[in-house]
């Protein structure tokens, strides 16, 4: 992605209304125009890539500004507005994507504290899981902060000098690219490493793991009796 932003960025800035026929487009946008949009945010977000999307836009709204429209529109408002939800949704994504490359991470490291736990026995394994917590091998990591540039809807009323239709067209952008998600480090498991610790811990591990399964069995019983009733 990186390697082709800055020419894709190109290609956008030199036809402008690639995007914003579809920031000029109705709410109810395909798939494959969302799918665009969201693209065109992660370029926007690239620090090579992003000012040469930023000035071609820029450019295409000053066109629309001397163009005549019918209705209470103003494409060049509603360009301005979307185009900074765009920007917003791409800042999200290259956030989200960290977390998401720093799980993979997570899981490999995981890999090898399972693999040092499984090897070492009774005897490595206490020390193999205050080592899985300590140093993130159990499936955890650290969650960076979001320190990316931020583009509310007061940026959009700012760049459009508070032109009425800004904030109803941002939101409109905004409704149809979404918000990424980005996954959650798991809590750290202070159950398992306090069986671990203890002498016998994994036989009462499995005997309460026996229990918990024998319990929902009957609670699942007892509910289709009820059913049943």
């Amino acid at each position: 992605a990186a390697a082709i932003a800055p020419a894709l960025a190109g290609a956008v800035a030199a036809r402008p209304e690639v995007l914003t026929e579809l920031l000029l487009a109705d709410a109810d946008c395909g798939r494959d125009d969302r799918t665009l949009l969201r693209g065109l945010g992660h370029v926007s977000a690239d620090p090579v890539a992003g000012p040469v999307v930023d000035r071609g836009v820029a450019e295409a709204a000053v066109g629309l500004r001397d163009a005549e429209h019918l209705g209470s529109r103003d494409p060049a408002v509603a360009v301005v507005a979307g185009y900074t939800a765009v920007r917003e949704y791409g800042q999200r994504l290259a956030y989200a994507l960290d977390e998401f490359a720093a799980q993979e991470r997570a899981g490999l490291r995981k890999h090898g504290g399972d693999l040092l736990m499984l090897v070492g026995g009774r005897f490595v394994g206490p020390v193999a899981a205050l080592a899985a917590v300590r140093w993130n091998l159990d499936g955890t990591w650290e969650a960076d902060r979001d320190d990316g540039r931020h583009f509310p809807v007061d940026e959009a009323l700012r760049a459009t000098g508070g032109a009425g239709g800004a904030a109803q067209a941002y939101g409109q952008v905004s409704a149809v690219l979404g918000a990424p998600t980005p996954p959650v480090s798991p809590g750290t498991d202070w159950i398992g490493l306090g069986l671990a610790l203890v002498p016998g811990g994994g036989r009462v591990k499995d005997v309460a793991e026996q229990f918990h399964e024998q319990l929902t069995e009957l609670r699942g019983e007892d509910g289709e009796a009820a059913g049943a009733d």
